[in-house]
């Protein structure tokens, strides 16, 4: 606890000493960002970053998020929920509502589920974090209601997206990654009425190195521009 308050304050000092050394000067340098949410979600945000920070070399790669952020060199990582590791400084990006969906066909093909108990016979897609699965928000109360089955597992949600809409399976969801296909029909929830919980987002960065300039310009426009709709539904 002592450890991390010190951390705390002396990257609070190193950031009130940056803004003073670099009043005046827009953002710059190479920036290394890696995502765990699909590309074509992210896509339009990125866009608008590079028009209004043109001095920022974005560096983007898409993998499992916070893991290994430290020695991999990358300076941010946008992911699901709050890593545990205390050399990890982090920001609330926004939320998403949570849904197990699959595509039409698949339903077609399977039948749909009624019951959290029926799923036992369905082909359940998971996505995993740190290889670690990550669990479906089941039950509401109902103290009988087990594991869904694990068909398969994938570390990457824009793999599993494809995977649910080419009716492999249906898998536990956010919303925000599906609202192309959920719009056109293509796929569809079920089971709405025993599921409950929120895909939380946030971007880290170590705690080992000061917030600069082009880190924060990065994370605020993000969390500015990313959940926007889902910020007006939560507000």
């Amino acid at each position: 606890m002592l450890l991390e308050s010190c951390r705390r304050i002396i990257e609070e000092v190193e950031m009130i000493e940056e803004r003073f050394t670099r009043r005046g000067k827009a953002p710059s340098g190479r920036l290394r960002v890696i995502a765990q949410i699909p590309s074509a979600y992210i896509a339009p945000v990125l866009r608008k970053f590079i028009v209004a920070f043109p001095e920022i070399e974005l560096d983007m790669e898409w993998g499992t998020g916070a893991a290994g952020l430290i020695e991999s060199g990358f300076d941010v990582a946008i992911c699901p929920g709050l890593d545990t590791d205390s050399r990890l400084m982090s920001k609330h990006l926004g939320y998403s509502r949570i849904c197990i969906a699959g595509a039409a066909s698949y339903f077609e093909r399977c039948g749909t589920p009624v019951t959290p108990q029926d799923l036992a016979h369905h082909v359940c897609l998971h996505l995993k974090d740190g290889g670690k699965l990550i669990r479906w928000p089941l039950g509401l109360g109902e103290s009988d209601v087990g594991e869904p089955p694990v068909s398969m597992a994938v570390s990457m949600l824009g793999a599993l997206v494809n995977l649910v809409e080419c009716g492999s399976g249906i898998a536990c969801l956010p919303e925000f990654a599906i609202e192309r296909q959920l719009k056109d029909g293509s796929m569809r929830r079920v089971l709405g009425d025993h599921v409950s919980g929120s895909y939380q987002c946030v971007a880290v960065w170590p705690s080992s190195r000061h917030m600069a300039t082009k880190i924060r310009a990065f994370v605020d426009f993000v969390a500015n521009n990313l959940f926007s709709e889902a910020k007006g539904d939560e507000a």
